[in-house]
């Protein structure tokens, strides 16, 4: 996608039940959200509020979340006596 609204809004998108729950999970108009959920629709072609296509945004963020993460890439944690319960 591209723009660099697309990550907090699609977070949004896939937490909320509407557009404006998630205009006010991402901080803006639910106009503005509006815009931004045509524009998502017209990337990927179907309704991400729409049953099966909310199904297939939320497999789609949460495959780009583990894609993206950078958990794996902190250290171990370290146990200690003191630390062990």
């Amino acid at each position: 996608m591209g723009h660099a609204w697309g990550p907090a809004t699609l977070d949004a998108l896939v937490r909320a039940g509407s557009v404006r729950q998630a205009a006010r999970l991402a901080g803006v108009h639910h106009s503005t959200l509006q815009t931004r959920l045509d524009a998502i629709t017209d990337v990927v072609g179907f309704d991400p509020f729409d049953g099966i296509g909310r199904t297939r945004l939320g497999i789609a963020y949460l495959v780009w979340r583990q894609r993206n993460s950078r958990v794996l890439d902190l250290p171990a944690p370290t146990y200690t006596a003191s630390t062990a319960g």
